[in-house]
């Protein structure tokens, strides 16, 4: 993991140099760079990315695909942060025209592969269980490019949302094309 964030800044020195620091290669780049902290727990890292991003790259990303993802995983980290409003106004610039077309529900069934979530050592010792729902993006390909937990117990979130990444789908076709989808994957832990 260590790697994976010099590689990212590394990633970013350079496309900032090549694109120019307002591009959108520069805006995936930090959008990629706040999920993996977002991911490794480093909140107010992950929470600085975003609102860099949303502050310098929203005037030119407009309504675009990096800005919507954006907003997903800063509103994901506004709830782990227990800012569920400022987190569901973020959302709120989602719904309606900037909604992904496709199936959203549940996509367990609809899976080719489905991540199989790892049990936490501290919820397995406190015998935690029960669901966790976590919200994913789905790319053209059929890869889960975002994954955020919604719902359920905190001890669980991190192992739900690893899992998720691992999970795969078909690609979802709208008018002969392949397009980006969301929907909830569920992931269910029974305390032993």
């Amino acid at each position: 993991m260590d790697q994976a964030e010099k590689d990212l800044m590394r990633a970013l020195a350079l496309r900032e140099k090549t694109f120019g620091s307002a591009s959108k290669e520069v805006a995936r780049t930090l959008l990629k760079l706040g999920d993996h902290y977002q991911f490794q727990g480093e909140l107010k890292k992950a929470l600085q990315i975003y609102e860099r991003l949303m502050a310098s790259h929203s005037t030119q990303l407009g309504s675009s695909e990096v800005l919507n993802e954006t907003r997903l995983a800063h509103s994901c980290l506004l709830r782990k942060l227990k800012r569920p409003d400022e987190a569901d106004q973020l959302e709120g610039h989602l719904r309606g025209e900037h909604a992904p077309p496709g199936p959203g529900g549940v996509l367990n069934g609809l899976a080719l592969r489905l991540g199989r979530p790892t049990y936490p050592a501290e919820a397995r010792s406190g015998r935690v269980s029960g669901s966790v729902d976590v919200r994913v993006t789905i790319s053209e390909e059929g890869k889960v490019v975002h994954a955020c937990a919604v719902s359920g117990n905190l001890l669980l979130w991190q192992s739900s949302e690893a899992a998720a990444y691992g999970s795969e789908f078909a690609p979802t076709m709208l008018d002969g094309k392949p397009v980006r989808v969301t929907g909830i994957i569920t992931s269910k832990y029974v305390a032993q």
